[in-house]
């Protein structure tokens, strides 16, 4: 719609032009090619042209049909007997996004009427809308890379046409050929976005090339090409490797042997309470599983059924009422459909190049339907999961941070380093656990569950989920077997971390009761300070002990006990220890010899981040330096327009330091070389080097409204992370951050009072 407006205040008046979702249809008298007559003389080419041109400068889109090809004939007969198609219909952009062909597949299968329960019910119509849906995509958008070439190939040819003299027809031609082209990219683009996995582009760039090589390089980093046997010879063909794969994991997910476990689970406490019991098991409504389907990423990796987060997102108005429906009939019935809980677990190698299967990691790939029903679980627990979890664990838990136990780490090791007179000698142990969720006994977790107050419906729910799941592993995109597991928990389910905390805190229960019982001596910093024995981010584990062997002897029984029952396994050969300076010689490798660990290396990194430090802060905070290059020399990023580079600076690149710069004053020096890497990046290189830099870097870091790019300024974002930091500090003075600090550095007075102290760390 064209309207021209003016405003009787001034003489001058403007043009609005208002496009809507608008379908042309009816008899237009003329063919859209020459195969869409039968009969008679050839159509007119140019006539043919015209019209092309015509359609193409209204941006309207043929809507293609079905049945009968042409849809008029002359009723005569012999030779002068003609048919033709000369009745079509058409919409532009707009009416096709608001009539999606897909949507009217999943009305048609949601429409019919099934039999059997719920659950049975939504998966039977995602099996006939999967079907559906692949034959209409095969129909609808065939071989994209095929099209586009062959359009190409046509387009070039016009093009020489064009070169050799003007030519009317050949440019209307060359117009609509275009703008078939780009709406093939288009789609390229969206099929190989899907494709790649990429979370931080979510406007700006639709280059298809950058998605397609991101797809690429993510399968070629995930192949799998040989491995090593439990002999370690080297296997390369696909059945040996599948051979070796299901060996591993059949080993792996064994149910451990009967055990009495009555002892380690009594230490337990209860700690549910009612109120938490009813909120836990209340009914479920249709906004909670919605916000649910919602808060789950929708380009995800689709599970063992097809469908990622983005089918159920974009058409929850036509199978939100089924799925809310399935998701009830679970809570009520207390039963989840099997099928529900097939699970694909695609295998991503650790490292470039893995040897063994212990260099790869399972990632499970759930039905989207059954993650919906796990998100509803772990958004209920969520809220009461701080008050049942010790504070010594950091993971997953709100208003609890990483840089929490970076910073109590960075702090108990400075004291360590640097403690070099005393009779008392310290030592830190960093624990690795092997395969810490896919070792987790089922009947310890149920038991602890148990002992800690949680309803029996809510224990039979989590059963449900845990126990019913068939595994089918897949390498380098193929099957390679399928396990029923008799123990462990998936990583990529949204209720496993939760679960997972509920096992790791009797071990910290077990550290605090030996601590009290004086089977084990712990690190106090200073007089008012906690006393430290351990801290734990999900798996990832500290323990400090006073290095007295008796007390070294406690702990390494009181971890096989725990292991036994849980089923997590120290790995001793990756464990490591670190002790104090004013140990002796003899001591020292009496403990060594109890603990069975070797002593860490300066290398030694808890988090992502140093657990030791040099003389040179910029040298020792240079690894941040070093992963922003990384990602600015990766292949990709010379495929990236500047609207990319824009979201790509602001999501991935200047988020890297976030961390280090919540917890350390960052030298201005190493700042600037940080600002000065995202500005060539920014500006771009050529062969010979980088380019022009066509405004200064503060005029980027000024606001859009302002003129600039929104660009974060390294030092000024150091010290508004280390601001908030401080807010932190002021707001939660009871956390085991804030009264560590408050120990050593403030015991008798405000935070904001603090001094420097002697022997300061970098904190």
């Amino acid at each position: 719609m064209h309207v021209i407006v003016s405003d009787k205040s001034v003489p001058s008046c403007w043009a609005a032009t208002f496009i809507y979702g608008c379908p042309l249809r009816g008899d237009f008298n003329q063919v859209m090619c020459v195969e869409d007559k039968m009969g008679g003389n050839l159509p007119s080419q140019s006539s043919i042209v015209s019209f092309h041109s015509l359609i193409s400068d209204c941006g309207l889109v043929d809507l293609e049909f079905k049945g009968p090809q042409f849809t008029w004939r002359n009723n005569r007969y012999g030779d002068n007997f003609i048919m033709e198609r000369i009745d079509m219909a058409f919409a532009n952009a707009q009416w096709r996004e608001l009539h999606d062909r897909a949507m009217v597949f999943v009305e048609e299968t949601w429409s019919q009427n099934g039999e059997g329960s719920k659950m049975y019910t939504v998966c039977k119509k995602l099996r006939g809308c999967k079907e559906k849906l692949k034959a209409w995509s095969i129909r609808k958008f065939g071989n994209l890379k095929l099209m586009i070439a062959t359009t190409k190939d046509q387009l070039m040819e016009v093009q020489k046409q064009i070169q050799n003299g003007f030519n009317p027809d050949a440019l209307a031609l060359e117009k609509s050929l275009i703008k078939k082209l780009e709406d093939l990219w288009q789609k390229n683009a969206m099929y190989w976005h899907q494709r790649s996995r990429i979370k931080w582009l979510q406007m700006g760039d639709k280059n298809s090339r950058f998605f397609h090589l991101s797809t690429i390089q993510r399968r070629q980093r995930n192949q799998i090409m040989r491995l090593k046997d439990s002999s370690g010879v080297w296997k390369s063909e696909h059945k040996e490797i599948a051979e070796i794969i299901k060996l591993h994991f059949q080993d792996l997910y064994r149910g451990p042997p009967s055990r009495n476990l009555e002892n380690m689970v009594s230490l337990v406490d209860h700690v549910i309470t009612e109120d938490w019991n009813a909120k836990l098991t209340r009914a479920v409504t249709r906004e909670e599983v919605q916000l649910a389907a919602f808060q789950l990423g929708p380009l995800k990796a689709p599970g063992s059924d097809g469908f990622p987060g983005l089918f159920y997102q974009s058409y929850w108005d036509i199978v939100g009422e089924e799925v809310f429906e399935a998701v009830q009939n679970f809570f009520q019935e207390g039963y989840l459909l099997k099928e529900m809980n097939q699970t694909n677990v695609t295998l991503i190698p650790k490292r470039p190049n893995p040897e063994g299967m212990n260099h790869l990691r399972p990632i499970s790939l759930c039905r989207f339907i059954y993650k919906i029903i796990s998100k509803v679980l772990a958004n209920r627990l969520q809220p009461f999961i701080g008050n049942i979890i010790s504070e010594h664990q950091s993971a997953f838990i709100p208003g609890r941070q990483v840089q929490d136990n970076i910073i109590v780490a960075h702090e108990v090791f400075h004291y360590i380093k640097h403690k070099k007179k005393g009779p008392k000698a310290s030592v830190a142990l960093k624990l690795d656990l092997n395969k810490a969720y896919d070792r987790v006994c089922w009947d310890f977790l149920f038991q602890v569950m148990e002992k800690m107050g949680f309803d029996r419906r809510w224990i039979n729910w989590v059963q449900q989920c845990v126990c019913t799941v068939k595994y089918s592993f897949m390498a380098n995109g193929k099957q390679v077997c399928s396990i029923n597991p008799g123990r462990g928990l998936r990583q990529g389910d949204p209720l496993s971390p939760y679960l997972f905390l509920l096992v790791a805190d009797v071990f910290s229960t077990l550290l605090q009761k030996a601590l009290l019982k004086k089977s084990i001596g712990g690190i106090r910093m200073k007089k008012r300070c906690p006393v430290m024995t351990h801290l734990l981010f999900a798996d990832d584990s500290l323990v400090f002990l006073e290095a007295v062997p008796q007390y070294c002897s406690n702990f390494m029984e009181l971890i096989s006990c725990f292991s036994e029952a849980s089923g997590l396994s120290l790995n001793v050969q990756k464990s490591s220890l670190f002790f104090t300076p004013n140990i002796k010689d003899s001591l020292k490798e009496e403990i060594k010899e109890i603990l069975g660990m070797v002593e860490m290396d300066g290398d030694a990194k808890y988090l992502g981040l140093p657990l030791f430090w040099g003389k040179s802060k910029k040298e020792s905070l240079g690894y941040i330096r070093d992963k922003i290059m990384k990602k600015i020399q990766g292949w990709g990023n010379k495929e990236l327009n500047h609207a990319g580079k824009d979201v790509l600076i602001k999501s991935v690149l200047q988020p890297i330091p976030m961390y280090t710069f919540m917890c350390f004053k960052v030298p201005q020096s190493l700042c600037s070389c940080l600002n000065s890497a995202i500005s060539n990046f920014w500006w771009g290189r050529s062969d010979t080097g980088n380019k022009i830099h066509w405004g200064a870097w503060q005029k980027l870091t000024d606001q859009k409204g302002m003129g600039g790019m929104g660009f974060k300024d390294f030092e000024s974002f150091n010290v508004a992370l280390l601001a908030k930091q401080f807010w932190h500090l002021t707001k939660e003075p009871n956390s085991l951050w804030a009264r560590v600090l408050k120990g050593l550095y403030f015991p008798k007075k405000e935070c904001i009072e603090a001094a420097r102290g002697s022997t300061p760390s970098w904190i």
